[in-house]
């Protein structure tokens, strides 16, 4: 035994002896810069390119097998005009030597300085990251003899499986995963590294400036630091970029999940491809990824950017098609964040886009995409709802939204003159109190008197009807423009380009028709141009081309409307329909809405009917057909006096009914008729007013396709003659009339035996009687300003 142990420790001393000499003589004797044009001649073999050292090999083996090189440059492919494909300064590596005998792999560092890769597409095509090895003469002259004579090149075959014994394949074999050995990097580092792509076809360029790359130790199943550092830049669109990557990795021993935790991300940049030319970016987030099951969990995620906050949570799974579930939220400032991306927007509320938030759950695979749980916040509104979309190819989108309240005029953009645009100014009253209670109000040239007695006032202003000789003027209808082409004339020219314009592109209406939708809308009250709505209930349908709006209800105005609406785009041409019925609508707040004041009051009920074929304004227009009825009834005009005061005076004892009590109003039983639309032709004939002491019948047209409208009435006030009014000319500036003199003249010749006002019945003697027989200043006739009340009421 003693022996033997002799005999083995002189076996190994020899071994140790020749270890040490051999280390020795590998150190003194052997030089890698030797090996220069052999490492180069081997790379060009397998690469096709020249390599150059330009710098010294350094080696060193105890107690860290080293290799060290200083700089180096491989050339690029002739094509491409010369210059380097990569340089370097210098590059380094120490690997333990003793713990490689257990197959431990211990690496000391990883150094790479002054990294210069330069990836180019030159203008064919042709890029310079491709290699091509050269082959051996025998076997470039076999390559050439196969092809000539065409026959097919060997090919290596495959790798066997391994299986067991009954054939199935051995999943117990180790894998190469597996049998790695444990991996132990005290650092890796690359620093002012340059990457630089240029593609000549485009004339772009995109670079990695200054790059940086520092970790910690590397080792399985510990947590590793990264840093990344670096420039960004781009000519085309212009760009430059600073990016500053941290996070904290970890790699399981079996290779099969990694971990990132305190991931950090943060981007300045500035150039026209960001919204407001720059971009701050601030991310963190934490994460893993199951490499066996190919999940990608993110448990956390927040980002920054526009003075907005991001935050996200969800799993993505990568096993077969990739499907995505989570949650996302965001917040922000809204005025800011349009601030910050360029929009600097001026409302007519100052206080809006204030407070924003949005957040829903997500579910995304390839063939749908489904936000549940939808909420959301702008200033004083909420709103909730979900969005489902699937098959892209033929969408099938199911939406929902509840919304609390919405003031939309808060929202308006102020025009120029820090009014809000498209706000119409409510109408301006300058008459004095004393004036109103005793006369019409006279804002217009049509209030004055007319001594011909015809009066003409359109939309635009007041026409002018002076006769001489007292003689009436004939009324002058509007001119419409010239038509063209046969096409009747529209108001201008903008309109009729605007008219002309199809609502959807043809591209637009392939897609549409293939679209099925089931949406709703719910909004508690909704305020938009001065109009407040509230219980808004909408429902949009579409299949096969065909969209149906059921219902469209809401109410307004103390009453409520609801709307069917249908749009049919199978055919080339749409054809839509319109069914409406408003009802208990207060004609107070109509007016005070759109005319600043209340003007009249009363109850309106709209029921109408309507169905055009067209893809233009004018299109429709010209084939609109449908028929319809309207009435308001217990009503009054306000601000109107149809019997003057001075009149109401004289007549109040009368045999005329007397007189309303407020002195400026007119009251009203009933106004109603119905129409019929013919290819856009809107026909009247039995409009009727019904009043106290007052009745009015009329009947006509408005032409909506050729903008004309001729509409004939007839108003007969107890104890007065008939009263003809016409509405004529352009139905863009209609005018109206009504013969004063011929009602005055009528008034003087037969109102004797109705109104025995002292002079205005001929009887001159009753008059000196009544004042001892003295002859005095007849009064100033009463019946002026009642025609004048009249020509007050129909201009309203």
């Amino acid at each position: 035994m003693v022996k033997f142990f002799k005999v083995f420790g002189s076996i190994i001393g020899a071994c140790l002896l020749i270890v040490a000499v051999g280390t020795v003589a590998l150190v003194t004797l052997v030089d890698p810069n030797d090996y220069k044009n052999r490492i180069a001649e081997e790379v060009r073999k397998r690469t096709g390119r020249t390599v150059e050292f330009t710098g010294d090999i350094s080696l060193s083996y105890f107690p860290w097998l080293g290799l060290e090189t200083g700089p180096v440059r491989m050339a690029n492919p002739d094509s491409f005009g010369g210059g380097d494909f990569m340089s370097l300064d210098r590059a380094g590596i120490q690997i333990k030597l003793m713990p490689l005998l257990k197959k431990d792999v211990q690496v000391s560092f990883v150094t790479v300085e002054g990294l210069k890769l330069n990836f180019i597409r030159n203008a064919k095509g042709e890029v310079n990251w491709e290699f091509t090895p050269e082959l051996p003469a025998p076997a470039a002259a076999a390559a050439a003899s196969g092809t000539a004579t065409g026959a097919a090149p060997k090919t290596s075959q495959a790798p066997q499986a391994i299986k067991d014994a009954d054939g199935f394949a051995d999943n117990t074999v180790a894998t190469p995963l597996e049998t790695l050995p444990a991996l132990l990097v005290d650092s890796f580092a690359i620093t002012r590294a340059d990457i630089t792509f240029t593609d000549e076809q485009t004339g772009t360029t995109r670079a990695l400036k200054d790059l940086s790359l520092a970790t910690s130790a590397i080792t399985l199943g510990k947590p590793v630091d990264l840093t990344i550092k670096t420039k960004v830049e781009s000519n085309i669109p212009r760009m430059e970029s600073d990016v500053d990557f941290h996070t904290t990795f970890m790699l399981a021993h079996d290779l099969t999940r990694i971990e990132l935790d305190n991931q950090t991300l943060n981007v300045d940049a500035k150039g026209n491809t960001f919204p407001g030319g720059s971009l701050s970016l601030r991310q963190q987030g934490a994460m893993s990824y199951d490499l066996m099951q190919q999940i990608f969990n993110v448990r956390s995620f927040s980002a920054n950017a526009y003075d907005a906050d991001l935050s996200a949570s969800g799993k993505l799974s990568l096993a077969e098609a990739p499907v995505f579930h989570g949650k996302v939220a965001v917040e922000c400032t809204l005025r800011d964040t349009l601030k910050a991306l360029g929009l600097e927007l001026k409302t007519a509320d100052a206080s809006v886009l204030d407070k924003a938030a949005l957040s829903f759950t997500i579910a995304a695979s390839p063939v749908q995409v489904a936000l549940s749980n939808i909420n959301g916040t702008l200033d004083d509104t909420n709103f909730s709802g979900a969005v489902r979309i699937r098959q892209f190819a033929r969408p099938e989108i199911k939406a929902e939204l509840a919304v609390t309240a919405l003031d939309a005029d808060r929202y308006m953009p102020l025009a120029t003159d820090g009014k809000t645009e498209n706000e119409t100014p409510p109408a301006k009253d300058n008459t004095s109190e004393a004036d109103k209670n005793n006369a019409p109000a006279q804002n217009s040239t049509a209030d004055k008197p007319d001594t011909s007695g015809k009066t003409a006032t359109s939309g635009s202003g007041t026409a002018k009807a002076a006769a001489k000789d007292n003689k009436p003027a004939a009324a002058q209808p509007a001119k419409a423009a010239p038509a063209q082409s046969g096409k009747p004339a529209v108001a201008g020219e903008a309109d009729k380009a605007a008219g002309e314009e199809p609502f959807i592109s043809a591209e637009a209406r392939k897609a549409l028709r293939k679209l099925l939708l089931d949406a709703s809308l719910k909004v508690g009250a909704f305020t938009v141009q001065k109009v407040y709505l509230t219980d808004m209930d909408i429902k949009v349908m579409a299949k096969d081309g065909i969209f149906k709006v059921s219902p469209c209800s809401a109410n307004l105005f103390e009453g409520r409307y609801d709307a069917d609406i249908t749009a049919d785009i199978r055919n080339k041409d749409t054809r839509s329909s319109v069914s409406l019925n408003a009802k208990n609508l207060q004609v107070a707040p109509i007016t005070a809405t759109f005319m600043g004041d209340p003007r009249a009051t009363g109850t309106a009920n709209w029921q109408t009917n309507l169905y055009a074929t067209g893809d233009t304004v004018q299109e429709v227009l010209s084939t609109l057909n449908g028929k319809g009825s309207f009435s308001v009834t217990d009503g009054a005009v306000l601000g109107v006096q149809i019997v003057p005061d001075k009149v109401k005076g004289e007549i109040r004892n009368s045999k005329v009914d007397k007189a309303d009590d407020s002195l400026r109003k007119q009251s009203f039983e009933r106004l109603s008729g119905t129409y019929v639309v013919r290819s856009g032709r809107v026909t009247n004939k039995d409009l009727a007013l019904v009043a106290p002491n007052i009745k009015g019948s009329g009947a006509g047209y408005a032409d909506l396709y050729q903008d004309k409208v001729d509409f004939k009435a007839v108003v007969r006030i107890t104890g007065l003659p008939k009263i003809p009014v016409t509405v004529t000319g352009a139905l863009s500036a209609p005018l109206y009339e009504f013969d004063a003199r011929a009602l005055l003249k009528a008034t003087f010749s037969n109102l004797g035996d109705l109104l025995p006002i002292p002079g205005l019945t001929g009887d001159d003697a009753g008059t000196k009687k009544q004042n001892g027989g003295k002859d005095e200043k007849k009064p100033k006739n009463p019946l002026e300003q009642l025609g004048k009340g009249l020509q007050q009421l129909f201009q309203q």
